[in-house]
Formats: C-alpha cells, structure tokens, sequence
C-alpha cells in the first residue's frame, strides 16, 4: 500500500449499499481504517456503482470525495458473477444464509433461484432476464444482467458529482497498463508518485471457471450490451482516464 493511502479492513465494507451497515453511522464506517496512520482513505466496494441510492449515500458523506470506476466487459462481468454463485452453492454456511435472508426478506432470490429448485444454467439466468427486460418488468434480484448497464449507472452518479471528480478505466486497460494507471491514480488521489514492488503488482483472487460461455450465447449478450451502453463513451469524457482507454 502506498505511504498516504490508508486502505479499509476489510477491502470491501459494503457500508453505502447495505442497509444494516448504513444505519450504524460514519464512525462505524472509519472505523474499518487504521487509526494510526494518517492519509487519504481508500476503500473498494464494487457494488456502489449499482444501486441508485448509493450516490445520494456518499454524497451526504463527502461531497468533493474522489471516486474510482472500474468497468469490465459486461458480459464477462456477468459470467463471472454466475460462476462465484456456483462455487458458493457448495458452501452450506452461505446456502444457510441465503435462506434466513429470503425468509427475512421476500425480496432476496438467492435461495430460491440458485439453490430450492436446482442450480440454474447461465444461459437459463440470463434468458429469463433478458425476457422480463424485453416485457419491461422488474429484473430478478441479483440481476446477473442490470450491474453491466453501466451508462445508466454512471448516469445516475453524474446527477450529484462533477466529471472531474471520477478517475475511470477497465479491467482490459489494467492488465495492459498497470502501472501507468497506478501513476494517474495517484495524481488523480493527490499523493506523490510511487515506485511499485513487483510483487504488489500480481493478481489477486483470481477465479477459476469450471464452464465456459457458449460463443453464441456471448455473442447475443455482447449485442445486447452494446446496444444498451451505447454512448458510454462519451458520457465519460473530460472524466480522468488513461490514454486510449479501451471498454471492451
């Protein structure tokens, strides 16, 4: 980590998307850094791009804070979510949850759609969303398909904070120009530059796939994407960016 970033623990809080945590305050949510070291404050909880009540949350927080947006395919980002389900499927603590939270809460499918009447196919998931996007009904929650609308999404956050304010790239543009990336952060953040170890800059978490996507059913959704996110491109201009940021 760098000398003036204080990274959150754990990386992830979840504390502007859920509820339960969001009641608990700011103090509990600076609780989740190292007091005793000062610096910017950093934490990655991807799912605060999704839900249209996060931007209102952060910005009651702080109004000039920086945020970081980073996009993967969409249909990639979709797979990888189905695959995470059915690894967790396996774990009975997360399947016991997920019971005690669709008994708790009627709106919380993970139970229903991925365990009480079996495993359900990608190809299965994404065809009943796509149909209830087709009929304009409500998409089943969690949507494998709605978290890659990403222009509605940045849409949403551009109605409270400025363009200048988001530092944006891909999963692609990382991979390709790490490092390059890590320097414009920094700028972006406002801390001084930073010589990276090697062994920080490896993967992590990286998630094995027992399947693969049928070509065409990826081919279907990709059209899908690129219909739904056209314009995105110039929705993020003037947002800080590395050069020739690719969102393929």
């Amino acid at each position: 980590m760098h000398p003036q970033i204080v990274g959150s623990s754990p990386k992830e809080i979840h504390y502007f998307d859920n509820d339960e945590n969001y009641k608990k305050g700011n103090s509990w949510y600076l609780n989740h850094f190292e007091k005793k070291k000062s610096g910017k404050l950093l934490e990655a909880t991807p799912r605060y791009l999704y839900p249209e009540y996060v931007p209102k949350r952060v910005f009651d927080y702080n109004p000039n804070i920086k945020l970081i947006i980073i996009l993967r395919n969409p249909t990639e980002r979709a797979f990888s979510a189905w695959n995470m389900y059915s690894q967790m499927v396996k774990e009975d603590q997360k399947v016991n949850r997920w019971k005690k939270q669709s008994e708790l809460d009627s709106s919380h499918k993970m139970y229903e759609i991925y365990v009480k009447n079996g495993f359900t196919s990608f190809e299965e998931a994404i065809s009943a969303e796509l149909d209830y996007f087709d009929k304009k009904k409500n998409l089943i929650e969690p949507s494998l398909v709605k978290r890659g609308l990403y222009k509605q999404q940045i849409e949403n956050w551009l109605k409270l904070f400025p363009k200048n304010q988001f530092y944006i790239t891909s999963t692609s543009s990382l991979k390709n120009n790490l490092e390059e990336n890590l320097q414009l952060l920094l700028k972006f953040i406002g801390v001084d530059e930073y010589q990276w170890e090697s062994h920080q800059l490896n993967p992590h978490h990286k998630r094995n796939y027992e399947s693969s996507i049928n070509i065409e059913f990826q081919e279907k959704l990709n059209d899908f994407y690129t219909k739904q996110n056209k314009g995105l491109e110039d929705l993020i201009k003037n947002m800080y960016q590395p050069k020739g940021l690719c969102l393929e």
